[in-house]
């Protein structure tokens, strides 16, 4: 792009620069740089699958910041153009977790505010949102470690602990099976997350003891272990955000 002025040359910087971002979870420095691509794109139709991409890991950055309000805008801006990445796997797989993910993130917002209605509306949602998501992924090995993920905590966040256990460890075989070691570590990092934390009532806290107790009959470890592998991933792999999300965890142990 520099020397010949090749604009697929400089949208292929965009694309790759700002996947490697989210990844790596840099988020201020990857949204500031789709602010740049997506001005670069916009008004290019020979460019518009990229702009729906480049829409797609913004929207999954502004989830991780906690923007949900912007996140929600951008998915937005991503649907209206949608058509143009169905019959891509890896350009609409980003855009489904993004979808996902938010989804998520707003049923666990209600739970912690035990909002009646926006649990149900959340719960009722998530479910296609959850099938689509793992529909794509069947065809996009990319996101599949991260989408089985994500079926974990959604069984997680609906009172299905046993579920999410069988969810997650399809994560970790379909994780080691093409030797994703990064979304891998991540796996690792929610099951000691979620089955560490302090359970609201005790129904729950027996089911989330009935939960660990298969965990370790099928994989001999416990949710300590499990967090303590996916710490030792984040600084062999210098995950800095990563990092501090283990020391959080650590931290409402302690507390």
């Amino acid at each position: 792009y520099n020397i010949y002025g090749n604009n697929h040359g400089n949208v292929c910087i965009f694309t790759c620069r700002t996947y490697l971002l989210m990844k790596t979870r840099k988020f201020r420095e990857g949204i500031n740089f789709t602010e740049e691509g997506i001005k670069f794109e916009i008004g290019k139709k020979e460019f518009l699958i990229w702009l729906f991409y480049i829409y797609a890991l913004k929207s999954r950055m502004q989830i991780f910041t906690g923007d949900i309000d912007g996140a929600i805008d951008t998915l937005d801006k991503a649907d209206y153009i949608i058509t143009v990445a169905l019959s891509a796997p890896s350009i609409l797989g980003e855009f489904m977790l993004a979808k996902f993910h938010l989804n998520l993130n707003l049923l666990e917002d209600a739970l912690k505010k035990t909002d009646i209605n926006n649990i149900k509306k959340y719960t009722s949602e998530t479910g296609p949102v959850a099938k689509r998501t793992l529909k794509v992924s069947s065809k996009c090995a990319m996101i599949r470690t991260e989408a089985l993920k994500f079926m974990g905590v959604y069984s997680w966040l609906i009172n299905k602990p046993a579920a999410s256990i069988k969810w997650w460890l399809k994560a970790i075989e379909a994780g080691e099976k093409i030797h994703d070691r990064l979304e891998l570590s991540r796996v690792y990092f929610e099951i000691g997350k979620r089955l560490l934390e302090k359970p609201v009532t005790s129904k729950y806290e027996s089911r989330v003891k009935k939960a660990a107790a298969l965990l370790k009959n099928k994989t001999r470890l416990t949710p300590e272990q499990y967090l303590d592998k996916a710490e030792t991933m984040f600084r062999e792999m210098d995950l800095q955000w990563d990092l501090e999300q283990v020391e959080m965890v650590r931290g409402s142990q302690v507390n």
